[in-house]
């Protein structure tokens, strides 16, 4: 594709998100991952990628909303003591993008959460591989007006999170 032809998808993109009067466009593929690498999980830690910081939306902001959803579902969330003492050291990243356009009009963004751990390889038992995806919310691209928006696109993926914890660990 050369530069004009990009230039055009640019500004295709551009003029049908201008027309279109919708506040988030979101574009999502399948989660497919197994919750059962969550079972019997100790709690998580939580990495929160400094990307998400934008205008108003905080890194603190995000932090506090992923801790008091993991609390209120019966997740610890391990201090950095706990996580380095934990078996895996399993730790849920928060992975995001947020890109303001030009005329500061609107935000495209990405948004993912995954989790992390330490696992063995069958065929080296004594070998333990560092962070390894063993969990994963679908991806989420999307334009948005309103940075509260992508607050609560990683608040859903939080609860997806959650909910695939709460599957293969009841109360």
């Amino acid at each position: 594709m050369n530069i004009y032809q990009r230039i055009a998808l640019i500004l295709g993109v551009v003029i049908v998100f201008t027309l279109i009067k919708w506040d988030v466009f979101v574009f999502a593929d399948e989660n497919k991952m197994s919750p059962v690498a969550l079972r019997d999980l100790p709690g998580v830690y939580l990495a929160i990628d400094e990307r998400i910081e934008e205008g108003s939306l905080t890194k603190e902001q995000i932090q506090t909303d992923i801790e008091l959803k993991l609390r209120m579902a019966g997740i610890k969330v391990l201090s950095h003591e706990e996580f380095l003492k934990a078996a895996g050291r399993p730790f849920l990243y928060i992975n995001t993008h947020i890109i303001k356009h030009e005329t500061g009009k609107f935000y495209i963004f990405y948004t993912q959460v995954e989790l992390y751990q330490g696992v063995y390889l069958v065929r080296k038992p004594k070998v333990e591989t560092i962070g390894v995806v063993t969990w994963s919310t679908r991806h989420v691209l999307g334009l948005t007006y309103n940075l509260d928006d992508i607050r609560a696109r990683v608040k859903d993926q939080v609860d997806s999170f959650i909910n695939a914890y709460l599957s293969v660990n009841p109360k």
